[in-house]
């Protein structure tokens, strides 16, 4: 019976070195061969020159390293903006973006093939989970990034296809061998990894006292309204989910990012609103409210949002709680331009993080090209009718900024 290969790209580096041990090797060739595999980022062991040839011929017969190969690629004329299709050795197909910014390029990477969660206002789900990503595939998304551009990678977000806490011990290790100084050694300050809010996951990443940005995707204010969105809230209170942001905070200090979407007819009436701001409240008066980002798929529901957003901002941070871009149904000229007006009637559109990536759907990416035009020209209305100063160069830096600048800064890319 054919033996099957070992993941060679999982291995943590002290694990390799007990692999090395473990075949007869010295302990220091581990040093070599995880230099070639996470810094010079080889996809053969032929290439590891520095090795004899009976050494590489030892690798190949026993191990493996999973190639994640480009399927397609579109990249934006504007910002230099990719995003990726990824093919994995069995098959299956993830996606990735990068995103390039004057401070640094970021990666958003998926850590399943589909998601079980079931939330219904999101795309990843539709087919269900096909399996886990390895902590190979995970960095893979970035090294094949790093090959394909030739430039490195400063900062890393787990927000595409899945749940990654529900990965969570390939999560762990990918964060772990990413941030390692024996790797690429990216500042576990850069990495943001999102949840539906698994409770008993969030708390045991606590205990790992990782620096990492922990982003809980709330979507409502109440447990009841959580669980006509997101399966996962009939197994965790939203009490629960609330309690492990706050002893995540506690065991880490660092702050997580809060977002909600508004799905018409769910977590959109008035009585909602008053909820959320009572939520948002407590939380603020405790100084317990992380970053928050609202979301709406109804136009009615604009100025509530923006005027809500609007009533956090404790000087932290520019534009702490915002009203997010547009979305879904709202994806489109008017919808972006309604919520841009009520912004700039607010007073919020220079904080604003514009218009987020979308990884749920490799035919997405045109609206970011779509939103930056819509943008321009909603300004050059403005200045027409000599709301806004005919200052190309402030207008420019503010376009900007809403496009990338804000992004960055909130994120902490």
């Amino acid at each position: 019976m054919k033996q099957e290969k070992k993941d060679i790209g999982s291995f943590r580096f002290e694990e390799l070195k007990e692999e090395m041990t473990s075949i007869g090797e010295k302990a220091f060739r581990a040093k070599q061969v995880y230099e070639w595999l996470h810094v010079k980022l080889v996809r053969s062991f032929d290439e590891m020159t520095n090795l004899s040839k009976p050494l590489r011929e030892k690798l190949a017969r026993q191990y493996e390293i999973r190639e994640v190969e480009m399927l397609d690629r579109q990249v934006s004329a504007m910002d230099g903006t990719n995003k990726f299709l990824f093919r994995l050795s069995d098959g299956h197909v993830v996606e990735s973006v990068l995103m390039k910014y004057k401070h640094g390029n970021s990666v958003c990477i998926s850590s399943q093939v589909g998601c079980r969660m079931g939330c219904r206002f999101c795309a990843s789900t539709i087919g269900g989970l096909e399996r886990n990503l390895t902590p190979s595939e995970m960095l893979g998304q970035i090294y094949q990034i790093q090959r394909i551009s030739g430039e490195r990678v400063a900062n890393v977000v787990v927000m595409g296809t899945g749940e990654p806490l529900d990965n969570y011990e390939n999560l762990l290790k990918f964060i772990q061998m990413l941030t390692d100084e024996h790797g690429l050694h990216i500042s576990q300050r850069n990495v943001t990894v999102s949840t539906c809010g698994i409770v008993p996951k969030m708390l045991e990443l606590a205990e790992e006292h990782l620096q990492i940005t922990l982003a809980l995707s709330l979507h409502g204010s109440t447990q009841e309204k959580r669980k006509k969105l997101m399966p996962v809230a009939n197994k965790y209170e939203l009490s629960e989910v609330l309690e492990a942001c706050d002893i995540y905070f506690a065991k880490t200090g660092r702050r997580m990012t809060f977002e909600y979407s508004l799905v018409h007819g769910v977590n959109d009436t008035e009585e909602d609103a008053k909820e959320l701001s009572a939520l948002l409240n407590a939380m603020d008066y405790n100084a317990e409210l992380p970053k928050t980002i609202l979301y709406c798929l109804n136009a009615k529901d604009n100025e509530m949002l923006a005027s809500m957003a609007g009533n956090f901002q404790d000087g932290s941070c520019k534009g702490k709680v915002q009203f997010g871009a547009a979305w879904w149904f709202l994806d489109q000229k008017r919808g972006m331009e309604a919520q841009l007006d009520v912004l700039s009637q607010i007073g919020l559109l220079s904080a604003f993080v514009g218009m987020l990536t979308d990884s749920r759907s490799f035919l997405s990416f045109p609206r970011h090209e779509y939103f930056r035009r819509i943008l321009c020209n909603y300004i050059g209305t403005l200045v027409e009718n000599g709301e806004y100063p005919a200052d190309m160069e402030f207008l420019g830096q503010m376009v900007e900024n809403i496009c990338y600048n804000n992004a960055m800064e909130y994120f902490g890319f």
